[in-house]
């Protein structure tokens, strides 16, 4: 199962809030889910999606 979404925010925990976000099973698209907060313990990898170079500004709330 993954997620794929646009990187809002995230913690010095590595906690992840996805805006835009959907649930991909076995490379079949199983629905938009819109925003979700994902814990760090359930975070095995971060990817870029391929050819999604745009610049955003996501914020880290240590460095505010």
């Amino acid at each position: 199962m993954r997620y794929k979404g646009t990187l809002i925010s995230f913690d010095e925990y590595m906690n992840f809030l996805l805006g835009d976000c959907e649930e991909w099973i076995d490379d079949d698209k199983k629905g938009k889910l819109g925003k979700v907060f994902i814990r760090c313990n359930n975070v095995l990898y971060i990817s870029q999606v391929e050819g999604n170079n745009t610049e955003s500004n996501v914020s880290n709330p240590n460095t505010e």
